[in-house]
């Protein structure tokens, strides 16, 4: 179970500079967010971001952000019928081999392997 390989703290206070970053990830699930975007939007300096998810979450932001795009491909993998290149391009990959490279990475199932599973249930 991917989400058992996967963790995410997650922030309860959407108040905080970290509940609004979390909420503005969730909100963006279908790209890849950029530190120089948060910062942007979150109109604080990148290195402030940085340290303050850091020491909030206790884990990097981009670390949070991989893990958040892996759950929502696994979650689309189980649920529609898209191939894995619509997965990949819908959760901010660059192709469905850096999808699959990614699950690897995580020790999780591939693409087909996650589908294969579900359809067994």
């Amino acid at each position: 179970n991917i989400q058992e390989n996967i963790v995410l703290s997650v922030d309860n206070d959407h108040n905080s500079l970290v509940g609004k970053i979390v909420e503005y990830l969730a909100a963006n699930r279908d790209h890849r967010v950029t530190l120089k975007e948060l910062a942007h939007v979150m109109h604080v300096s990148g290195s402030a971001i940085r340290q303050t998810f850091y020491a909030k979450m206790g884990r990097s932001i981009g670390a949070y952000e991989l893990s958040r795009r892996l759950i929502y491909s696994t979650e689309l993998l189980r649920s529609t019928d898209l191939s894995v290149h619509e997965v990949a391009n819908k959760c901010g990959f660059a192709s469905a081999n850096g999808l699959y490279r990614a699950l690897r990475r995580a020790k999780c199932s591939g693409p087909a392997e996650l589908r294969k599973k579900i359809r067994q249930k």
